[in-house]
């Protein structure tokens, strides 16, 4: 996955690099991703088998609106264009 805090590259001359642990868009924590699709792996079981069987399906417009539902419920959120790619999944506190 491409790096947004460093566009064009860490060894640009001119650009410094932004450590990953740092806050660069609102609501980050340090250390800890601002995308939970990026650390699928640590976030409670039912909500694993949730995106497991939402990756199943497939990723399409209805699909997003349906799983997006399903996860709000379960105290979770994100984001998704019409193409029907999610992206930043968060808590919802």
């Amino acid at each position: 996955m491409r790096d947004l805090r460093n566009p064009i590259g860490e060894n640009s001359p001119g650009f410094p690099r932004i450590p990953q642990d740092s806050p660069g868009f609102p609501g980050d924590s340090p250390g800890i991703p601002h995308d939970l699709f990026e650390i699928i792996e640590t976030l409670p079981l039912d909500i694993q088998n949730v995106l497991s069987k939402f990756e199943q399906e497939g990723y399409d417009y209805e699909t997003c609106a349906k799983y997006l539902s399903i996860l709000e419920s379960k105290g979770y959120t994100f984001e998704h264009g019409l193409d029907g790619v999610p992206f930043n999944l968060t808590e919802i506190k």
